[in-house]
């Protein structure tokens, strides 16, 4: 019987599902050829490669590997198909295409043919990165441990349960003189000295047995060479990973140096220029030094044994004892202190305390400070006081106004913070020199202190100014006559350099708590008050009014608001239309700033502008509103709509001397808008401030092609020579006259005469206000066709004033 061939489609079926599998195999699977050419890889291999399979197959490892690496794979590859044989951890480091290093151990076989011929090799290799990183972390930290170890100044070492150092570091080797071979495996206390071996093997058990919790102690050892040296010890229990006692840890530093300098130091402090005891944890004198015997008039031998306490001035003996313990436990302490002498008399000291020995001995160290409390004294007095006149300074001054606030308000009386200046100091002082003027110093000072109460206060605070602390006081009226006896008692007559000389007082007065602020604010206050008393002619007071600079701050406060608004965009631009009411044409609008308040809604200019006249944030609104009514013509002109926008500009505003610089910089941002778009709008008031200065700026600007026009006429000094003088093009009559002149002949004469004037000297008029068809149909009969006001359009934002020209028809009754 024949044998049956297998089916093609089943076998290659067989196979994709075998490249399938391999592609989820968590390694890296390859064939190679004779040559070292992949005929196969699976997934892992293209995305190590960071290339598809088709882009491999057909390479060798040198298109994907540099040439070192590419030849150790290639000679491995060659003793596989050359010995038949199969080769197991080969271990590689390899750049993948991402930058980062990574590790593989590979297994490599040959791959046979039905005849048994070797015809390419087949490897698996798994990336064991992870591994490599943490064996390589090990192997770094065991090398940085011992290198950390071994270059420790004190002898570490481990010890096993039965008394054998198992580990020691390169220091316990130079410190004993044995090798460091020589040092691990020996008993730990065959190096101790042999006068406390025994004592030292007694300790390790208790410490083995879990008796003791652990060692902190001097002790003598041995050297190699047989000398001795003193270390300081500490040792306790340690455990391995799994909590299993394993023996002991130490520490071992070598004080031999340190105990040879206490020996020197205890000579040098018997020579010392302080007191020096040495007490035991019984608060016993244990040993003194000569100067604490001069100190204290006490003989040595009647010191020692005897208690801190015998000493104390201040202390009994049970809290001298509870201190003394307190020090023990702190390990030191200074304070400052009195003792009594032995002949009764009391010295103020300061003592040092330190441990000497823990739990054993404290060392004491006491100075007189008789002296140097006294300079400090002196130091204090000079830092809080004038040195010429003895009153408080500017430091102590502040102190006393803080207690004087206090019992301001514990009392609930006044208190008048005053600062006064001399009037006619200086020429004094010029006239006689320094050293009589500080005479003269002198002496108002001493004038002051008269003046005032034990409670109250005079300080001199730099120059010719004092300031004055005055307490307790009922009102106003206990106030107002303290201040005159000050400006009486210093008004009076001086002799200086053999004249009489006058000199006055200027004084101002802050009143807490009705000026509820802080010592710093309330001085400043004062000093304010000062100022305005100097200003309204000397030799005079004036009290700090609270609600003045309460107005002032919340205007203050306003404005800042408003600066904010303009920084996030809350104020916006309405555009009011000017017409022609006789040809019905739309000349163009007037921009008018309105604030969107995130509260209180859309806000009239009336709200915040007068808030701003005064302060360069009106120079920053106006430039603002130049640049956002130039966008909106811009805007305009691209849907077709062409007209001339008029912007307000504020006095303070137009005057700038930049002001044309800055006009310019806002024009060139709009190089294809026709100058003539732009018209400024300045008030007559503001135009006759400086009129050759205003004249002169038209001028400038008109040359630039922008248009002038002078807003709310007739409201100022108007004459012939001023309209005469000013090159404006457009006279605009203001609303007040227009909207009264149906029913004031005044207001209608005003009109009818601004109007003939812009006839007879060749200017544009428009009228404001125009509320009612009435206001039109008189203003035509007047001689005045173009005009602005509710009666023909409110202020509307920019994006509805096409619309509103599209639609916009005058009343039948304007048409002629």
């Amino acid at each position: 019987m024949s044998r049956p061939h297998p089916d093609r489609g089943q076998s290659e079926a067989e196979v994709l599902r075998l490249r399938k599998a391999l592609d989820h195999v968590g390694a890296h699977v390859f064939i190679k050829d004779l040559d070292g050419r992949y005929t196969y890889v699976n997934r892992m291999v293209s995305e190590l490669f960071g290339a598809a399979a088709e882009d491999i197959l057909g390479r060798t490892d040198e298109r994907f590997f540099d040439l070192s690496l590419s030849k150790d794979l290639r000679d491995h590859d060659r003793r596989v198909i050359e010995e038949a044989v199969r080769i197991e951890g080969e271990e590689r480091n390899v750049v993948a295409r991402s930058g980062e290093t990574r590790y593989f151990q590979a297994v490599k076989q040959p791959l046979f043919d039905d005849d048994g011929t070797v015809v390419g090799v087949l490897g698996v290799s798994t990336d064991i990165t992870a591994r490599k990183r943490v064996e390589i972390a090990l192997r770094e930290r065991e090398s940085l441990l011992s290198d950390i170890l071994d270059t420790a100044s004190v002898a570490i070492f481990l010890v096993d349960r039965d008394g054998v150092i198992t580990h020691a570091n390169r220091r316990m080797a130079e410190m004993f003189g044995h090798p460091l071979a020589q040092i691990i495996g020996s008993e730990y206390v065959a190096h101790i000295h042999p006068a406390e071996r025994d004592t030292g093997r007694e300790r390790m058990r208790a410490l083995l047995a879990s008796k003791i919790a652990a060692v902190d102690l001097e002790r003598l050892y041995l050297r190699a060479d047989g000398s001795e040296f003193w270390g300081h010890l500490t040792g306790r229990r340690f455990q391995d990973g799994q909590g299993a006692e394993r023996g002991l840890v130490g520490v071992i530093a070598d004080i031999s140096a340190a105990r040879r300098a206490i020996e020197r130091h205890a000579s040098v402090i018997n020579l010392a220029m302080d007191g020096f005891l040495a007490v035991g944890a019984d608060g016993r004198v244990r040993e003194c030094n000569a100067a604490l015997c001069t100190l204290t008039g006490y003989l040595r031998e009647e010191i020692l044994g005897s208690s801190l306490s015998r000493f104390e001035a201040q202390e009994s003996a049970d809290e001298a004892a509870a201190h003394t313990r307190r020090i023990f436990a702190t390990g030191n302490d200074r304070f400052e202190t009195h003792w009594r002498r032995k002949d009764g008399s009391v010295v103020e000291v300061e003592v040092t305390a330190t441990c000497l020995r823990r739990d054993e001995e404290i060392g004491v160290f006491v100075r007189d400070i008789a002296q140097r409390k006294a300079h400090q004294d002196e130091l204090r007095y000079i830092a809080s006081h004038d040195l010429l006149t003895g009153l408080p300074n500017r430091a102590l001054l502040f102190d006393r106004m803080r207690q004087a606030v206090a019992q301001a308000d514990r009392a609930g009386t006044l208190l008048a913070v005053c600062y006064l200046d001399l009037d006619g100091f200086k020429p004094v002082n010029d006239r006689f020199g320094h050293q009589e003027g500080d005479g003269v110093l002198i002496e108002v000072a001493r004038r002051l202190k008269g003046c005032v109460r034990g409670d109250d206060t005079v300080a001199r605070i730099g120059g010719d100014e004092f300031v004055l602390l005055l307490q307790g006081l009922g009102d106003t009226g206990a106030v107002e006559a303290a201040l005159r006896r000050v400006l009486v008692a210093v008004a009076q007559p001086l002799r200086v350099g053999g004249s009489e000389v006058a000199v006055s007082a200027s004084l101002g007065a802050a009143l807490y708590p009705r000026d509820d602020a802080d010592t710093d604010t309330l001085l400043r206050h004062a000093d304010q008050a000062m100022y305005l008393a100097k200003q309204g002619g000397r030799n005079r007071f004036h009290v700090f009014d609270t609600e003045h600079d309460r107005c002032v701050r919340e205007r203050t406060e306003r404005q800042a608001r408003i600066a904010q608004a303009l920084r996030d965009q809350e104020l916006v631009l309405h555009y009011q239309p000017q017409v022609d009411m006789r040809s019905g044409r739309v000349l163009g609008a007037e921009a008018l700033v309105r604030w969107l308040h995130p509260q209180r809604g859309l806000l009239a200019p009336a709200e915040f502008l007068p808030l701003i006249e005064d302060s360069d944030l009106i120079v920053e609104l106006g430039d603002w509103v130049i640049a956002t009514a130039l966008a909106q013509l811009e805007a305009w002109r691209r849907e077709g709509l062409e007209l001339q926008v008029s912007v307000n500009i504020a006095a303070r505003h137009l005057l700038r001397t930049d002001f044309v610089s800055r006009l310019c910089a806002h024009l060139d941002t709009c190089p294809q808008l026709p100058r003539h778009a732009l018209k400024l709008e300045v008030v007559e008031t503001a135009a006759l401030e400086d009129l050759a200065h205003v004249s002169a700026l038209i001028r400038e600007c008109r040359e630039l092609g922008v248009a002038f026009a002078v807003d709310d006429f007739g409201t100022g000094y108007s004459s012939l020579s001023y309209l005469k003088a000013l090159p404006a093009q457009v006279l605009k009559i203001d609303q007040s006259f227009v909207r009264d002149m149906l029913v004031d002949a005044e207001d209608r004469a005003i009109v009818e005469g601004v109007i003939g004037l812009a006839r007879v000297f060749g200017r544009t008029v428009i009228a404001e206000g125009v509320e009612t068809v009435e206001h039109g149909t008189m203003l035509l009969a007047l001689g005045c066709e173009q005009a602005q006001g509710y009666g023909i359009a409110r202020p509307m934002p920019g994006a509805e004033l096409q619309a509103w020209v599209g639609h916009w028809r005058p009343d039948r009754a304007w048409e002629g």
